[in-house]
């Protein structure tokens, strides 16, 4: 597993915590918070992607195929058995009186001019791309972030509000769990031509892109950029705790984890539940639903080699439990954004 993905399931975890606490000792809390940081301590830190949301403005006619049929996408996500409540549907879906989800703000790219292109046909552009990226070994840029917003939009606790807050805001400000984009990009993560492609999407996998069900797909968009140049986009619709592939697979246990790399929920699990955290965490019960979940690739049309890539994944995380001598607490959404950039590609 990559230092990333450990520090995302420490993210994760720690936002977890705040559901079935065993002890309302703060410093107890702080302390098991401090002990999921400190498995991020070994390894490169990667990133995440979302520095865009779905509904990204490129300046351009734009031409997006959206399915007519969003292939069971519905308003209550079902979470994991012992959840409480229905999990907020993303903006975007057609869902009567859900909350829309502010994802962070995109790129504006003008000038573009859109052409007619199938999902089929974008989707095997992309696969194209990114399976000959990773035979090429290219070298590389990326820079990997986390956010974590605090506002109604994004975060949504009915109970106990006070305490959820307090946590968060040891992930955020005190015990520093995110990586932000200005960290990011100040220390971003190099890559030298042909080096090792293990940590380039898709993860510890020989191939970039193993997604064949074009159902999975929300929107695609296909822009002739001029010059040689075209960007396409690729959405995909919500899917509820995705699991990644396994390294070196060659199927996807989910549409998600096809294209991109969503955390396990059983990596999460085993975080939650072994050693010093176990001590203070039980029978917590939450559910992980991505959503909007966009891939933007900016390529050479007479080489076939990718300029700049584009990936961002939006975790909505909900979940509900009882804090002993402190009462119920439940919380129905938390967005989590996570955004990763490569570039200036040497081939």
């Amino acid at each position: 597993m990559s230092n990333s993905n450990i520090k995302v399931i420490a993210i994760i975890a720690t936002i977890v915590l705040v559901f079935t606490l065993i002890t309302s000792n703060a410093v107890s809390v702080a302390s098991v918070i401090f002990l999921a940081k400190g498995t991020t301590q070994t390894g490169t830190v990667a990133d995440t992607n979302n520095d865009a949301n779905v509904n990204t403005n490129n300046g351009a006619s734009n031409n997006t195929n959206t399915p007519a049929n969003n292939g069971g996408n519905t308003a209550a996500t079902q979470a994991p058995s012992g959840n409480t409540g229905a999990t907020q549907a993303p903006a975007g879906n057609n869902n009567s009186g859900n909350t829309a989800t502010t994802a962070p703000a995109g790129n504006n790219n003008g000038g573009a001019a859109a052409q007619s292109k199938s999902n089929e046909e974008v989707l095997k552009i992309y696969t194209d791309l990114m399976n000959k990226a990773k035979a090429d070994k290219p070298g590389y840029k990326k820079v990997e972030y986390q956010e974590l917003p605090g506002d109604a939009a994004n975060r949504q606790i009915s109970k106990g509000e006070g305490l959820v807050g307090v946590l968060l805001k040891l992930v955020t400000d005190t015990l520093d769990l995110l990586t932000t984009k200005e960290e990011a990009e100040a220390d971003p993560e190099i890559v030298e031509k042909g080096g090792d492609m293990r940590w380039f999407p898709v993860y510890k996998c020989e191939k970039g892109c193993y997604l064949t069900d074009v159902n999975a797909i929300e929107s695609t968009k296909y822009e002739d950029l001029g010059n040689g140049k075209a960007r396409i986009t690729i959405v995909l619709k919500d899917e509820n705790n995705p699991e990644p592939m396994a390294e070196g697979a060659t199927t996807s246990p989910s549409n998600t984890g096809a294209m991109f790399s969503p955390l396990s929920k059983a990596d999460i699990d085993n975080t939650i539940n072994g050693g010093a955290v176990q001590a203070v965490i039980k029978n917590v019960t939450y559910s992980l639903v991505y959503h909007d979940c966009k891939a933007v690739v900016e390529y050479d049309t007479n080489t076939n080699q990718i300029i700049r890539l584009e990936q961002y994944m939006n975790v909505a995380i909900q979940g509900g439990g009882k804090l002993v001598l402190l009462g119920e607490i439940k919380i129905d959404k938390q967005e989590l954004f996570n955004t990763m950039i490569i570039s200036d590609f040497q081939y």
